[in-house]
C-alpha cells in the first residue's frame, strides 16, 4: 500500500482545491500572505508551489495558520488533516466515510481504480468500501502466512535418522509430511499474491496464480487440485461480482476446469458444488450480457449439480440449486418474454 499520506501532502492538496475556488493564482495568494513583500506575488510563487504539490512534508504551523487564513480553511479541518496523518493507508480503509476527497482519491489510485477523480462521490467511496472488503480478506492470507521453516527442518532431520536405520517406510511418510507442507506453504504463497493482484485489478495474473497454486497439488493428493479450484475460485467471482472486467469469465473457467478434471464418479459432492458455482458465475454474466448463451449454459451446469445434489439426499442443498435454476429462468423470461422457462 506504500508510505502514508503526509500532513504536509494533504495539507497542499487541500491549499490548492481552495485556492482554486476563490480564483486565486499563486501569485495573488503569496501577495496576501505577505502584503508588507512588494515583490511577494514573484518571489514568494515558488514557496506556494512546494506547498501545494507536497513537497514540503511538515510545514511550519505559522505558515499553516496564515494561509488557512488567508483560504478560509477551518480549524476543524486543519485538526482532520493531522489525525489522517497519523493513520496508514490501511487505517484510512476503516474511516472512508470521515475522508476528504482528495485523500479518497489518492486511496483510489492506490488501488488503481481508473480515474477516479471523475467518479461522483457516492460512486468512488463506494468502490472503495468494496475494495476495503477485499484488503481484508487479503491481510488475513497475509497474516496467515505462518512460519513452518522448523516443522519442515524436524521432518526432515527425523527423515535422515530413519534413514541412517534403513527404515525406508518411515522415511517416505517424513518425506510425504514434508512434500505437502511445502507445497501448502507454497500454494498459500500463490494465493496472497493472487490476492494482492486482485487489489490491483490484475485479474489475469491473479488466475495465473491461483491455477498453479491448484495444480501443485496434483502430486499430492488427485483431488486436491479439484477441491482447491472449488475454493480459489471464490476469489476471482467476488472480485468480478463487484467490479467489471473478466473477474467473472475467469471464475466461470476454473470452476469448469476442476469439475471436467474431477468427475461426477470420483468425488460427487465436490463435482457438484463445482457445478453449481459455475452456474452462479454464468447466470451472472448472462444477467450483465444481451443475449442469453450464458444463461442456457448455466441452467445446463445447476441440470448438472442436481443429478448429484437430489432431494432425498441432500435435501438443502437440493433447494439452493433448484433456487439458483429457478432465478436463472426467471431472468431468461424478463429478457426473451418466452414463458416456456417459467414451466421448466
Amino acid at each position: 500500500m506504500g508510505n502514508q499520506d503526509s500532513f504536509g501532502a494533504a495539507f497542499g492538496r487541500l491549499m490548492n482545491r481552495r485556492r482554486a475556488e476563490l480564483r486565486l493564482t499563486q501569485g495573488q495568494l503569496a501577495a496576501n500572505l505577505y502584503p508588507n513583500d512588494g515583490n511577494a506575488a514573484e518571489t514568494r510563487k515558488g514557496d506556494i508551489s512546494k506547498l501545494e504539490n507536497g513537497k514540503v512534508a511538515n510545514p511550519n504551523t505559522n505558515t499553516v495558520n496564515r494561509i488557512a487564513k488567508a483560504l478560509n480553511i477551518t480549524a476543524d479541518e486543519i485538526d482532520a488533516l493531522q489525525r489522517q496523518a497519523q493513520m496508514s493507508p490501511a487505517q484510512q480503509l476503516d474511516h472512508l466515510t470521515t475522508l476528504p476527497r482528495d485523500t479518497l482519491e489518492l486511496l483510489a489510485s492506490r488501488f488503481e481504480i481508473p480515474t477516479p477523480h471523475q467518479l461522483p462521490d457516492a460512486e468512488l467511496l463506494d468502490a472503495l468500501t468494496n475494495m476495503a472488503v477485499q484488503y481484508r480478506s487479503y491481510r488475513a492470507l497475509i497474516d496467515g502466512l505462518d512460519d513452518r521453516v522448523t516443522s519442515i527442518a524436524n521432518l526432515k532431520g527425523a527423515a535422515q535418522d530413519a534413514a541412517e536405520r534403513l527404515d525406508f517406510e518411515t522415511v517416505e511418510e517424513l518425506l510425504a509430511r514434508v512434500d505437502t507442507v511445502e507445497t501448502e506453504i507454497a500454494a498459500d504463497t500463490k494465493q496472497a499474491r493472487a490476492a494482492n493482484a486482485l487489489l490491483q485489478g490484475r485479474t489475469q495474473q491473479a488466475y495465473t496464480l491461483l491455477t498453479a497454486a491448484a495444480d501443485s497439488f496434483a502430486s499430492v493428493d488427485p483431488v486436491e487440485p479439484s477441491r482447491r479450484r472449488n475454493t480459489y475460485g471464490n476469489m476471482l467471482y467476488d472480485h468480478g461480482a463487484r467490479f467489471a472486467g473478466d473477474g467473472l469469465e475467469l471464475a466461470a473457467r476454473i470452476w469448469d476446469k476442476g469439475a471436467q478434471d474431477l468427475g461426477r464418479k470420483t468425488e460427487g459432492d465436490l463435482w457438484a458444488s463445482l457445478q453449481n458455482n459455475l452456474g452462479t458465475a454464468l447466470r451472472t454474466l448472462g444477467e450483465r450480457e444481451s443475449d442469453t448463451a450464458r444463461l442456457l449454459q448455466a441452467v445446463d451446469a445447476y441440470e448438472l449439480a442436481l443429478q448429484e445434489w437430489t432431494q432425498d439426499r441432500v435435501p438443502l442443498d437440493w433447494a439452493m440449486t433448484q433456487g439458483n435454476l429457478g432465478s436463472v429462468h426467471l431472468t431468461f423470461f424478463d429478457k426473451t418474454g418466452d414463458t416456456a422457462h417459467l414451466d421448466s
